[in-house]
């Protein structure tokens, strides 16, 4: 008889995401009613503006599983998805402000380190 496999780690990061541009932290913090969070992030897109994606690092396992039983309810008439995440999002928020993503990749630094990626609405890869 083979042995259980190893319990893995839960992590303690969630990305929120589907929710409009327009979408307060506010009205994320109420949609997470009931679940502890120690930090709450905007995902901010090369052009400035809220890419509807929110990061919440909670305080427990407990609250992490219980905000993961959220995941397809909605915020007005868009469908919310919940998920864990990695750590690094929040290291690297915690560096650099509020999170910046081109085409859903997460690229550390500020507004004009972001547009280096970003170029006519394409991601380019730097070769070096």
């Amino acid at each position: 008889m083979t042995p259980p496999p190893e319990p893995t780690e839960i992590l303690l990061n969630l990305k929120i995401s589907g929710a409009s541009n327009n979408t307060t932290e506010e009205e994320i913090e109420e949609f997470l009613f009931g679940i502890k969070v120690d930090k709450l992030v905007k995902e901010i897109a090369p052009n400035g503006r809220s890419t509807g994606n929110f990061y919440a690092k909670c305080i427990a396992e407990e609250d992490v599983l219980e905000a993961l039983r959220y995941n397809n309810r909605k915020i007005g008439n868009r469908l919310i998805s919940v998920e864990s995440v990695q750590d690094y999002i929040f290291e690297m928020n915690e560096k650099n402000g509020d999170i910046m993503s081109v085409d859903g990749v997460v690229v550390e630094g500020d507004y004009k380190d972001c547009m280096r990626y970003f170029i006519d609405g394409s991601v380019y890869s730097l070769i070096t």
